[in-house]
């Protein structure tokens, strides 16, 4: 029963001022797969490793961003390395294209760097799945955990991701 609670309160955890580590560990964990199910994802590598800004805009954001940076940094998938960053969205402009984007940031600010995203075909994550109208790929955690894909998002970044998530996600429509 706590664990099923635990799960509900996924969204709740991450932006409070304490957030359950381990949860995050799991999501970000399905996010660095995720990640590698771009068929481009060689061509937007970086320096040959796959380069992930975990975006942010306040103290609070950022000590969530700074966990994850924490936890994907140094990482390999398979034989691509992984560099992770806690970026503050102010930032962003003086920092060059990484290979993706996760945001821990609220509904508006998402929105701009969305549009970021899309210009440079970048998948972008989030950790709160109600900014999935915002984003292209964020979870659902509730008895199970389920991916949530924004079909709309990816094609308007012309992003095209391995058809096996689309056996086990979510499909996210925005309303037109």
């Amino acid at each position: 029963m706590k664990l099923i609670v635990s799960f509900l309160l996924i969204p709740w955890l991450l932006f409070s001022q304490g957030f359950d580590s381990r949860l995050m560990e799991i999501e970000t964990a399905l996010f660095e797969k995720i990640i590698f199910l771009d068929y481009d994802i060689r061509k937007k590598l970086v320096q040959n490793r796959a380069e992930i800004y975990i975006v942010y805009k306040t103290k609070r954001q950022k000590r969530v961003a700074e966990k994850a940076a924490e936890i994907l940094d140094g990482k390999k998938f398979h034989d691509i390395p992984i560099k992770a960053h806690a970026v503050a969205f102010d930032m962003l402009q003086k920092r060059d294209t990484p290979t993706v984007y996760i945001a821990v940031l609220s509904s508006k600010d998402i929105q701009k760097l969305l549009q970021i995203a899309v210009k440079n075909h970048r998948l972008l994550f989030t950790y709160d799945p109600d900014n999935i109208s915002h984003a292209m790929v964020s979870l659902q955690i509730d008895a199970k955990i389920t991916p949530i894909v924004n079909s709309d998002m990816l094609k308007q970044a012309n992003i095209e991701l391995r058809p096996i998530i689309f056996k086990v996600a979510k499909i996210y429509r925005n309303a037109s």
